[in-house]
């Protein structure tokens, strides 16, 4: 079951009733017993008052009631003196009446309960009688359960009993006897005129001393105590009665109180909160009902108390999240076109960077880029400047986001493009970082390394511009580069960059990367590190440069856990491939030589395109036919090169004929003749059509005819 407000109310209520009720209860029991037991202490009071006042004046005008007392007291004194030993308890009633009949011969008959006097005592019934008298009126007055006359036993500290008197229907097992004990754990007070209290086998009752008189009525000496015993059953009946009564109807008024207050706190409290309830989930509905205009749901509170206010205060809250939800609505409206420019952004941006893999017959090269936003201030580059020389480079620009990202654009073009100029590489450097400089408001900077790879001369120029020192990996041993670091770009203009030149032969690999690799921490707050960038380089000497890049990556997720990439991470591996160089040399050469150089070139160079090798294939028949049937010489050689240099294939035909240059024929062009005219007519326009450039020198006594051709 649900703790709904109502059930809360109506538990609260019976809570707080039957708390008030039981407070009720037990005051009004505490406080009528005490008043009870007040009144009727009172009675007891007045009635033992008179009591000693009726024996003051008894004992005053009749001084022989006192000798009969002590003559009584005398007799049974003697005997329980003697023979104070009685049982405490009978097995029944007979054996009781028996023990103290045949005790005190002279006081009991053998009648029971009665008490006859024997004709020694018989001058004393008359008093006897009067002593009973005053018993019964004692009891009947005062209400009380009986009335007796006790002597007190210093010996054994217990009551003798004398003269007993009983009302009502009394267990006659309980009745006492003259000549038994009766315990005490209180001794009356000797000195009082009457003792207010005390106890009696643990009831409480009243006493009044019994005193021999003088002549003029002094009490001289104490002879016993007259005894009224009263019971507090009957008053606790009556107080039981009395609170059953209250208890039944403090219970009727709190049944009708709580059916009061709960439809009070229904139609003041609940019903308004139940309005509330209401008007929140309408109002949550209306939040998660898509395309909908959302409206404030107003609850209705009619009450001019806290509902009422924490109903305005409610609809404050819905305006004020309607207002919140549209802002959100177009926040996220800009943030999604943000977000999708970004994602176009990051895109064009990896598409202005070279493909991550490379290979030709002069290099082999693998990349990996991860920007820490959308855009990133990484790149890398690489590209032929002509058939021999081959630029990368690697930069890090400083910032983040879209405004480094732009300034590394700006200055990866930069580099490119005068690359491709005759300068020399220092200054090729010194022009970018003027340009960087100007107009730099942004105080942006890139740190650069830029190398020039001479396939021809297996050489390696380089720049580094305030960048991370890259590594030379070959297969006995890798080293990082020990090179100047020249002042970064677009830092401070008119810097004179110095560049250096090392050894780049075959099988050798360089291996470049950004500062996001070695400054990497992990939970710890430990960097990365260049040992374990070494360490992992060592273990890959001999690997591919596809498994140096996957294990660098796999090394650094591991020690980086999940902590958030703080900067960009690029990485660059360069490696020197050994060119395929093809030659022939023929002497006293026939129209056969065309089919094995052919047949030889295709099997070399099999990763070139079909199409292509089918071109090779007729130039080189052009060619060799031209110089096997038409050069003039008498003992005719013939020599054939082929080196290809990145995508482009250089071709050297030698022949030690007559100086004879083919180039200088007039062309012929095909558009002015039908599909089906003879090739051989149209040899030399066909191979200018075919090739990127063709030139005819004659060096040492031999017709050089040297072609380009991108493939």
């Amino acid at each position: 079951m649900k703790n709904t407000i109502k059930l809360k109310i109506i538990t609260l209520g019976l809570i707080v009733s039957i708390l008030a009720m039981a407070v009720s209860l037990l005051v009004s029991y505490f406080s009528y017993k005490n008043a009870l037991y007040d009144q009727f202490d009172g009675t007891i009071d007045k009635t033992t008052e008179d009591v000693d006042k009726r024996f003051k004046e008894e004992i005053w005008y009749g001084s022989d009631f006192v000798d009969e007392i002590k003559e009584i007291k005398e007799y049974v004194a003697n005997n329980y003196t003697d023979n104070h030993d009685d049982p405490e308890t009978f097995d029944t009633y007979d054996d009781k009446r028996h023990h103290y009949a045949n005790k005190y011969p002279s006081i009991y008959a053998l009648y029971g309960e009665t008490f006859i006097l024997y004709p020694s005592l018989a001058e004393f019934l008359t008093k006897y009688k009067d002593i009973i008298s005053m018993l019964d009126t004692s009891v009947k007055v005062s209400g009380a359960k009986n009335a007796f006359i006790c002597y007190y036993d210093e010996t054994t500290s217990s009551l003798v009993q004398l003269v007993e008197y009983r009302v009502g229907n009394i267990d006659i097992k309980e009745i006492y006897y003259p000549g038994s004990h009766i315990a005490v754990t209180e001794t009356p007070n000797q000195e009082s005129s009457v003792v207010s209290k005390y106890s009696v086998y643990g009831k409480m009752q009243k006493t009044i001393p019994i005193y021999e008189r003088d002549k003029i009525g002094e009490p001289e000496g104490l002879i016993a105590y007259f005894f009224i015993e009263y019971d507090y059953e009957k008053v606790e009946q009556e107080i039981q009665h009395t609170i059953l009564i209250q208890f039944a109807t403090l219970g009727a008024t709190s049944v009708v109180l709580i059916i009061l207050y709960v439809l009070g706190a229904h139609f003041l409290i609940i019903r308004n909160i139940n309005k509330l309830k209401k008007a929140s989930s309408d109002f949550a509905d209306n939040l998660s009902a898509n395309g909908e205009e959302i409206k404030t749901i107003e609850p209705g509170v009619k009450s001019n108390d806290e509902l009422r206010t924490l109903s305005n205060t409610f609809v404050s809250m819905e305006n004020s999240l309607i207002n919140y939800i549209n802002v959100i609505k177009e926040q996220t409206i800009t943030e999604q076109k943000m977000n999708a420019e970004l994602s176009v952004a990051s895109k064009i941006q990896l598409e202005a960077l070279p493909n991550k893999e490379y290979d030709d017959d002069n290099v082999s090269i693998r990349a990996f880029i991860h920007p820490a936003k959308e855009v990133g201030g990484d790149f890398y580059d690489y590209f032929y400047i002509d058939e021999t020389h081959v630029a990368f480079s690697i930069q890090d620009v400083s910032g983040k986001g879209i405004p480094a990202s732009l300034f590394m654009m700006k200055g990866k073009e930069l580099i490119k493009s005068k690359l491709h100029s005759d300068n020399s590489l220092e200054k090729v450097m010194y022009e970018v970082n003027n340009e960087l400089t100007t107009n730099n408001t942004e105080s942006l900077f890139i740190t650069s390394f830029v190398g020039i790879l001479d396939l021809k001369k297996n050489e390696l120029t380089f720049v580094n511009a305030g960048h991370e020192r890259p590594y030379i990996i070959k297969k006995d041993r890798i080293q990082q580069l020990q090179c100047n670091s020249n002042f970064i770009l677009g830092g401070m203009e008119d810097f004179k960059y110095k560049s250096e030149t090392i050894p780049f032969d075959k099988d050798t690999t360089i291996f470049l990367h950004t500062d996001g690799l070695n400054e990497s921490i992990n939970d710890d707050r430990e960097e990365f590190g260049y040992d374990r960038i070494t360490e992992i380089l060592n273990k890959n000497t001999s690997s591919s440069l596809d498994e140096i890049i996957e294990d660098l990556n796999n090394s650094l997720k591991e020690f980086v856990g999940d902590n958030e990439q703080f900067d960009d991470l690029t990485m660059l591996l360069v490696k020197r491939i050994e060119p395929k160089n093809l030659d022939f040399k023929f002497k006293k050469p026939d129209i056969s030589i065309i089919d094995e150089v052919n047949d030889k070139f295709n099997e070399v160079y099999s990763e070139i395109d079909k199409k292509v090798k089918s071109q090779i294939n007729i130039i080189n028949d052009e060619l060799l036919n031209n110089i096997v049937s038409y050069e003039q010489a008498e003992c005719l050689s013939v020599e054939v090169y082929y080196s290809l240099l990145g995508n482009t294939l250089n071709m050297t035909f030698k022949s030690n004929g007559e100086p004879y240059n083919p180039l200088e024929k007039e062309e012929k062009h095909l558009d002015k003749y039908s599909d089906d005219i003879e090739i051989g007519g149209f040899g030399l326009t066909i191979v200018k059509n075919m090739v990127d450039k063709i030139t005819y020198s004659r060096e040492d006594n031999k017709n050089v005819i040297t072609i380009l051709k991108r493939i």
